[in-house]
């Protein structure tokens, strides 16, 4: 299950993005402590990062691995394993830019996965492959040969580290 091929991560440019955000925002939160910013406004700031930083965390540590015998897609706190004998239909969803496999089992919730990921249409033949071909669903199987982008998660890293970048150069002006 270790074989790389198998494994899928988030697309590089949306996890390059994400660091340039990241680094940013320590420059940011270093420029305040050096600036002795007042400790509320400090702790105002962190408390506005946190959230930020646990999705930068989440997207560096999302993955999904697809075996002969099971899916698991693991995200920074959980980890979901399908196994190939209990999926009952392998779909798409469509939203807006989004396009999602949607992997249905017997009594559970269905596992979503977005086309966020690095060589998408690899892994929904490999998603395919595994639900069986009875089990895809004809949308699911024009997938592979279809172009996915997904520009709006691309772009809301990019203007929060702009956002950041703005910040580090007004303080640095002032």
């Amino acid at each position: 299950i270790r074989d790389r091929n198998n494994t899928y991560r988030i697309k590089t440019s949306l996890i390059a993005s994400s660091i340039t955000a990241f680094l940013l925002s320590v420059v940011m939160l270093i420029q305040s402590a050096a600036y002795n910013d007042p400790t509320p406004r400090l702790a105002a700031l962190v408390a506005v990062l946190i959230p930020f930083y646990y999705v930068f965390l989440e997207i560096l540590f999302r993955r999904i691995i697809v075996d002969d015998q099971r899916l698991i897609k693991k995200t920074l706190c959980t980890r979901r394993v399908v196994d190939a004998s209990s999926i009952s239909r392998a779909g798409r969803a469509d939203v807006k830019d989004r396009t999602f496999i949607v992997v249905e089992t017997e009594g559970k919730r269905p596992l979503l996965v977005s086309n966020s990921y690095d060589r998408f249409g690899e892994l929904t033949e490999a998603v395919i492959g595994l639900a069986g071909e009875d089990a895809a669903s004809d949308a699911l199987k024009k997938m592979p040969r279809e172009r996915h982008r997904r520009k709006s998660d691309l772009i809301n890293v990019w203007m929060a580290a702009l956002v950041f970048a703005a910040v580090i150069a007004v303080r640095f002006a002032g």
